[in-house]
């Protein structure tokens, strides 16, 4: 389990990296940003939901955290670092 200082170390890690990209890099990043959060898909984990949907989510993801049905964050990362060979 992470704790405080280590969700820190990454926060400022990534603000860190973040600082060393360009306006253009960044408005970059944003681009793609809002096409994820813009595709209007039923099965969009980035589209709006209300806050009744938001509500049922958050609700179904504890459930599923209850009954074991979960992976790791840090195994998750370090599969798509494989992935993408970062």
């Amino acid at each position: 389990m992470n704790t405080a200082g280590e969700m820190s170390t990454k926060y400022k890690a990534t603000v860190s990296m973040l600082r060393l990209l360009t306006d253009d890099e960044l408005d970059a990043i944003q681009s793609v940003a809002k096409v994820f959060i813009s595709v209007k898909k039923n099965d969009n984990p980035f589209s709006p939901k209300t806050e009744d949907e938001l509500w049922a989510s958050v609700e179904e993801g504890l459930k599923q955290a209850d009954e074991g049905i979960y992976e790791d964050a840090e195994t998750v990362e370090a599969e798509i670092m494989e992935e993408l060979a970062i």
